[in-house]
């Protein structure tokens, strides 16, 4: 499991790739904002950690924290409700950039699944890493759909599997689903965007 310092290391590196791009669009702005704010959000809990050793006497909220933070079932939790408000964020920011670029690309959308439009924009748009792009697509939607039920695969879904940031993760009816690592899904948003946009815009 990754640590919250690795995170916004991984926050630094992806927010330092997207400023040298030079690419400006508002979901690129969605995805700097979105990560500024999860780093913002996690960046306190480092810093109290480096700082538990030259707090000396604790103030009562301070003490309460530490003990908190001793909790590996509380920090569980804590990681669990935040990755799921965060990943519903940045999905719902990512599907208005697929629906916006098959509208501007391909016409309506009107009465499209998010799936189904995905696959059409890919058949037609015929973006480097198609196959990989589907895969990844797949997990993110999966994921997604789980958060309906607390994270557990409906058990009228039939069971899939795939590839993610080099790992592999399953959905099985009536299992619960492994959670997306926020910063890693900044990145393969990231990624796609860039693989679409480099079909549209040569």
């Amino acid at each position: 499991m990754s640590t919250i310092a690795q995170t916004l290391n991984q926050i630094q590196e992806l927010q330092s790739e997207i400023k040298k791009s030079g690419v400006e669009s508002w979901f690129v702005r969605e995805l700097m904002n979105f990560t500024s704010v999860v780093f913002f959000q996690y960046l306190s809990h480092v810093v109290l950690e480096e700082s538990k050793e030259r707090l000396g006497s604790l103030s009562q909220k301070a003490a309460k924290y530490y003990e908190l933070a001793g909790q590996p079932e509380l920090f569980d939790e804590f990681t669990r409700f935040s990755n799921m408000g965060q990943f519903t964020c940045i999905w719902n920011a990512y599907e208005k950039y697929l629906r916006q670029k098959y509208l501007v690309d391909y016409g309506s959308t009107k009465n499209k699944l998010i799936n189904e439009l995905f696959l059409d924009l890919i058949r037609r748009a015929e973006p480097l890493g198609s196959e990989k792009m589907k895969e990844e697509f797949e997990v993110m939607r999966s994921t997604r759909n789980s958060l309906h039920d607390g994270g557990v695969v409906r058990k009228s879904n039939s069971p899939c599997s795939g590839k993610f940031f080099g790992a592999a993760y399953r959905f099985y009816p009536g299992e619960p689903v492994t959670p997306l690592r926020v910063v890693e899904v900044a990145f393969v948003m990231w990624r796609h965007y860039q693989a679409f946009e480099a079909v549209s815009n040569p």
